[in-house]
């Protein structure tokens, strides 16, 4: 055999090479070995050998191969590829376990980095990616890599920073992103959020302008820029482009028969309308069922049975029900939140006057007596709930705790001589329940079934104060006296600095002035509140 070493290994890999094609392993085998014996530094040979040991069932044997030939070659695309294939991804632990390996032996190998992270991100395991970029260094050469992946890992980096609460590091990462590859769409998505989360709407709204001109069908991005628009109280415009939601995979919309209703009179015919978001907005968006009333013959109104009792009081709700759909006879439906966009409400045209819940409905609910305090009978009477609902999921978590402040927070700064306080708070812990028993406070809950038991106890009281939560819905539509504590980067709903809202006349808002720091709202709250403010 003629030639230089090399030539003559890669003469013997090329003879194998057609042993491999026709599936003959153990003569491709013998045949890259002889190869490696000449020259065991070309990387390719050993990403053949790995696929003729893994055709023989010789699955350790292949992923040390294709391990050296990462060892030879740190950058090489088609190696990490294997590797990774090579592993056991039904035991994702070793599996991650052996990338955390590898790349300690070859920490310089930013292609094998890069290409774990996509697998983890691929798989829909955020938790995991996260972890990944966390616990693993960047490698230096990142900048050498295709662009798409340096935007992946500009993205990524952007959000352990977004997590870590680290937001203008984060953002620099975001915009070096987009950057290296402005058709990577995650990048263009966070930092909207990231923008919007620190009140920077006019600057969210320019990068969501741009990105849903390069991507106008991306129901992700176009319902972002609907809550931009929205919280800046362009909301003609808002409510129309929020229909997108249904195209952001946030939102599932019944599959029910016949066609939507597109608002025109229909004075023969019945319509379900069915609450498709929470309880907080399903009691805002009642206001416009005598809207619908007025245009159709019967109004149906499918929503959760924590409802069904305090929504019959709403005018125009011809039928509550929690039933399943199969069971009611329609012509025509709507999701209720589709209502503002159908009545054109604008911020200075909000529909429905106030109150339009009641604590009593059609059937005669018997109001529920609020207990008196033994010591206290003539203070002035306050509800209070410090915590929003939890929804699971990573960002519905972190809103949770966004909107939500502590009873001991909140009790410290409302337990003034003059008032006694009643806990309107249904989800709570058993440290909850001591630290009320603790102030004084008057624990509801037991006696709290559904929203129509809490509008029984809210009528008997002189003021509500509590976070942005459904219960300030039902004492806004009742037209009682209600303090909300928002927030910093707070709902579109609230639009932007405004001590009131076009909601809820009988509203004050009082506002974070630092992200998480409920200090000043609560101190604001207790000054008005010995102030008799109400």
């Amino acid at each position: 055999m003629k030639g230089s070493v090399q030539d003559q290994a890669i003469a013997l890999a090329q003879q194998a090479n057609q042993a491999l094609a026709a599936a003959d392993w153990s003569i491709a085998l013998a045949g890259y070995r002889a190869a490696l014996r000449l020259d065991p530094a070309i990387p390719g040979i050993y990403i053949n050998l790995a696929a003729a040991l893994k055709g023989l069932g010789k699955m350790a044997a292949a992923r040390q191969a294709c391990a050296q030939a990462l060892r030879l070659d740190p950058h090489s695309a088609i190696g990490v590829r294997n590797w990774l294939a090579l592993l056991d991804w039904a035991d994702r632990t070793q599996a991650i376990q052996a990338c955390h390996h590898l790349l300690d032996q070859i920490p310089e190998s930013a292609a094998l980095y890069v290409a774990a992270a996509h697998r983890l991100n691929n798989r829909d395991q955020f938790p995991e990616l996260m972890d990944w970029v966390r616990s693993r260094p960047l490698p230096d050469t990142w900048r050498n890599l295709p662009s798409f992946d340096r935007a992946a890992i500009g993205y990524w980096q952007g959000l352990k920073h977004y997590f870590d609460g680290d937001l203008a590091t984060a953002e620099i990462w975001l915009q070096q992103a987009i950057a290296d590859e402005v058709t990577y769409q995650p990048p263009h998505i966070q930092l909207s959020l990231i923008l919007a989360e620190q009140r920077r709407l006019t600057e969210a709204l320019a990068v969501l302008d741009a990105a849903c001109a390069r991507w106008p069908d991306h129901g992700t991005l176009r319902h972002n820029r609907a809550l931009c628009l929205l919280t800046l109280g362009r909301w003609a415009e808002g409510f129309l482009e929020n229909e997108w939601q249904w195209r952001s995979g946030q939102m599932t919309k019944q599959d029910l028969p016949g066609q939507e209703w597109d608002g025109t009179p229909i004075p023969d015919r019945t319509i379900l309308i069915w609450a498709d978001q929470g309880f907080g907005d399903s009691l805002q968006w009642a206001r416009y069922l005598q809207w619908v009333a007025d245009r159709c013959q019967t109004v149906i109104l499918l929503c959760p049975k924590a409802l069904v009792r305090v929504m019959r009081s709403a005018p125009g709700a011809g039928y509550v029900t929690d039933g399943v759909c199969e069971t009611l006879h329609f012509n025509t439906h709507l999701p209720l939140s589709s209502l503002p966009r159908l009545t054109q409400t604008t911020v200075d045209r909000v529909p429905a006057p106030i109150p339009y819940l009641f604590p009593t409905a059609t059937e005669a609910i018997a109001p529920l007596p609020l207990p008196k305090p033994v010591s206290k009978p003539d203070q002035r009477r306050v509800g209070i709930v410090w915590a929003s609902g939890f929804r699971s999921g990573d960002r519905l978590e972190a809103v949770h705790r966004q909107k939500s402040s502590s009873l001991p927070e909140l009790a410290a700064a409302l337990n003034l001589p003059g008032v006694q306080l009643y806990s309107l708070q249904v989800d709570r812990s058993d440290a909850d329940v001591a630290h009320l028993a603790q102030f004084g406070i008057i624990d509801l809950a037991p006696q709290i079934k559904d929203f129509a038991d809490t509008a029984a106890y809210l009528a008997q009281l002189d003021l509500l104060i509590t976070v942005d939560t459904a219960i300030c819905h039902l004492a806004g539509a009742m037209g009682k006296p209600v303090w909300t504590l928002l927030c910093f980067a707070a709902d579109w709903r609230w639009l932007l600095d405004r001590p009131d809202t076009p909601w809820y006349p009988t509203m004050r808002l009082f506002r974070q002035t630092e992200p998480g720091d409920w200090s000043e709202p609560l101190q604001q709250v207790r000054s008005a509140l010995l102030a008799e403010q109400f």
